[in-house]
């Protein structure tokens, strides 16, 4: 078990070294470009990092830098042009056109936008929809208990989640999610505020220690308004799991009906 206060905020956060960290491998686990990294903590360099520090981290939300209908990517060693095309089901060209500096150079700790085709979930019985990288593909649930996507660049599971008081909170829901043996979101994970129709909600992005079987695990925790036809004194939660690059395609677009 392990205690961890989150800061619900936006933009920069504060993100906790971990053993075996560089600022490389920090970049390129949250997709932020290694330069960006630098301006947000020009008081620290490799030499100097230790475990217990604290970083500055732009969180996605509210540091885009790409535009709709692409993913954040950060080159990693051994990346080629053609590699990064072949695994997001783009061409050269298309990555060229949306990222004009590869013209001239392309670095290990780079950030790029990839574009890619995407597709609208629509769920008529529970009233979201929301949009996500069409190379996920659906995975049978027999329970009907979640809906999954995966594919070769991630999934998302969305589950409906009802709590059995009115007095849960998003403080009580993250807590629930994180202290716990499993650790899903390794021990300091960060917290992003968000919005989604006027809905406050909160995004756990995992710390670069979160166990290698949940790797890249992020989740979104938003409120949920059931249809009327189901009754409950409880309180239902949106609850998304899904790798860290998707999960802010998903809040970005979704919507309740």
């Amino acid at each position: 078990m392990y205690s961890y206060a989150p800061q619900f905020a936006h933009g920069m956060q504060n993100y906790i070294v971990q053993e075996g960290d560089t600022l490389l491998s920090i970049a390129q686990f949250y997709n932020v470009s290694l330069p960006m990294l630098y301006m947000a903590n020009s008081h620290l360099q490799d030499a100097q990092l230790q475990k217990g520090d604290q970083l500055k981290i732009p969180l996605q939300i509210n540091q885009p830098v790409c535009g709709p209908n692409m993913l954040r990517y950060c080159i990693r060693e051994n990346d080629t042009l053609e590699s990064i095309a072949d695994k997001f089901d783009t061409s050269v060209q298309m990555l060229q056109q949306s990222n004009p500096i590869l013209v001239n150079q392309f670095w290990v700790g780079e950030l790029l936008c990839i574009p890619i085709h995407w597709e609208q979930y629509h769920d008529d019985m529970n009233r979201f929809t929301f949009m996500y990288p069409g190379l996920l593909e659906p995975l049978e649930n027999d329970e009907q208990e979640w809906i999954q996507f995966e594919g070769e660049i991630g999934f998302f599971q969305i589950s409906i989640v009802e709590t059995q008081t009115d007095s849960d909170t998003l403080l009580t829901m993250y807590q629930h999610y994180t202290a716990n043996e499993k650790q899903w979101f390794g021990t300091s994970p960060l917290v992003e505020s968000v919005v989604v129709q006027n809905k406050s909600g909160l995004i756990i992005l995992p710390s670069t220690d979160q166990r290698e079987e949940y790797r890249g695990v992020a989740c979104l925790l938003l409120p949920y308004a059931p249809p009327n036809h189901i009754e409950s004194e409880g309180t239902y939660w949106f609850v998304c799991f899904a790798n860290k690059e998707i999960i802010y395609s998903i809040t970005g677009s979704l919507q309740y009906f």
